[in-house]
């Protein structure tokens, strides 16, 4: 959680650097490592450090997102953050909700290493399907006259977003977003 928080910054910049789409797959391969790991050497303090990696490639990708929804769909931003936020929040609930069940029927009561090795499937499939099928991002630094055509400036957004969402509008739905994703990984089996 706290890496999340941290690393959102130095995400930016390394999404700035290599391009949103190589940091969202470098991010998801952190993911895919920091799980796998997790599961293998599921000692205290390397339980510490993967959860770290992992929450670092968190913080990587979903800073990388909005980047790139910005330059695939720039004029459908709001759509596909709302996409991509409902997709978050719908994974996040689902990952809670299942890992317990799938862990007892599938691995026994007391084999929460091999639950964390479950969750790292989807994260892998993600990240093949990523780098399969994610468009490369256009040039980074300069824009063509379309996109100054087609992006409005900050001063006419600005005015139609403050008319459509509240600014307690928008930290509810954050926030909610940050209870279900900390909820999710601040859980501890109650029957280890």
């Amino acid at each position: 959680s706290l890496m999340m928080g941290l690393g959102a910054w130095p995400a930016g910049r390394i999404a700035g650097r290599i391009g949103g789409r190589r940091s969202v797959a470098l991010g998801l391969a952190l993911v895919v490592l920091g799980s796998v790991a997790r599961s293998v050497w599921p000692a205290t303090l390397s339980l510490y450090f993967f959860t770290a990696a992992l929450s670092a490639g968190i913080a990587l990708a979903q800073t990388s997102v909005p980047l790139l929804a910005r330059q695939w769909f720039p004029t459908r931003i709001g759509l596909v953050s709302a996409i991509f936020t409902g997709g978050l929040t719908l994974g996040e609930t689902i990952a809670a909700a299942a890992t317990a069940p799938l862990m007892r029927v599938w691995f026994g009561a007391n084999a929460w290493p091999a639950a964390l090795l479950l969750w790292a499937i989807p994260a892998t499939l993600t990240l093949l399907l990523w780098l399969w099928l994610a468009p490369p991002a256009p040039p980074l630094h300069g824009t063509s006259p379309v996109q100054r055509a087609v992006e409005p400036s900050s001063a006419q957004v600005a005015p139609l977003v403050a008319k459509r969402v509240s600014p307690w509008m928008l930290g509810a739905i954050m926030g909610g977003g940050s209870v279900i994703y900390f909820g999710m990984n601040g859980w501890v089996a109650p029957y280890n």
